[in-house]
Formats: structure tokens, sequence, C-alpha cells
């Protein structure tokens, strides 16, 4: 584990020093994005490689599956109580299912909340703060809520040389 360095406790008194200190922090981020590239680069190549190991068995699984589920549906008479056989490696049988299809929304809407139907629906709510923002910067007011401005210290790193720290990971495939 590399040491942790802590910046010194001298002040920073211009900008030259804060300077300084934003170059500290572009190095330690392009180190940190590396690492997060790093491990995604293996975490990607680790999952191509279950996906294609997966799809192969699920090839090899298929045509036990369809032979299993021709033989159901074409004995049908066979699943009628009990409706699933159980065997120590699992069960089979048949399941009754249902699908509601909701074609069309506006109309289905209408005649839930028409009939009552409240627990049919459920309803979401977001608020667009910036048109909130807009109404009480006209002065208007709006229970609930309030406009808090002021400053923010900030800092971004140049996103070019952060990619930079990614993209050099990404072209070598040197390591691992």
């Amino acid at each position: 584990m590399p040491a942790v360095h802590t910046s010194d406790s001298r002040s920073v008194s211009t900008v030259d020093d804060a300077k300084g200190l934003m170059t500290q922090i572009r190095k330690l981020t392009c180190e940190r994005e590396i690492i997060v590239a790093r491990a995604e680069k293996r975490i990607a190549a680790i999952s191509e490689k279950a996906q294609a190991d997966i799809a192969e068995v699920d090839t090899r699984i298929a045509p036990f599956a369809d032979q299993l589920n021709t033989f159901i549906l074409t004995h049908k008479d066979q699943f009628e109580k009990p409706r699933a056989v159980k065997t120590p490696d699992g069960r089979f049988g048949l399941r009754s299912v249902s699908n509601v299809d909701v074609f069309n929304e506006d109309r289905a809407l209408d005649c839930i909340c028409a009939k009552g139907y409240d627990d049919c629906i459920e309803r979401r709510v977001s608020f667009k703060k910036s048109e909130i923002a807009k109404i009480l910067r006209d002065g208007k007011k709006i229970d609930g809520c309030r406009l808090e401005e002021g400053e923010l210290a900030f800092f971004i790193v140049d996103k070019t040389l952060v990619n930079g720290a990614r993209e050099s990971v990404i072209d070598t495939s040197t390591e691992e």
C-alpha cells in the first residue's frame, strides 16, 4: 500500500500556492482514475468470459428444457393434482399465470379514478426545482420551499487529463 501523503501545514496564501495544490489534486485524481480503469478492465474481462461460459452452458441446457416443456404440455393430464412433480433435482409441472395488459393508459386511469380503485395506481411527484427557483426569484412564496443562494468553492480537474490517465490503462494490455 502506498504511503499516505498529506498537504504540509503551511497555509496557502497566494494563487501560486493554490496552483500547487491544484497540481497535487490533478496528479492524485489521475492516479485514482488509473486504479478505477484497471479494475474496470479486469472486471470487463472476467464478465466477458463469464458471459461466454454461461451462454455455452445455456446452449447445452436448451435441448433438455425443450424436451421437458414438450412433455409437460403434451401430458397436462398428469399435472392436475399435484400440479408439479418434486424430484431430488427440483420440480417441474404446470403453473397458472396471468398478465394484465394496460393497452390504453389514459382510459384505464380515467376508469380507475372514476370507480375509486385507488389501490390500482401509484402516483409519483417530482419537483422542477429550476421552475420553483424562478417563482421564488420573482418574489413569490411557495410554502415549504426556500431559495438558498451563495457561493461555493470548487475545483475541477481537466477532463482531458483524467481521460488521458484512463486511456493509458485501456490502451495497454501488458499488465494483468
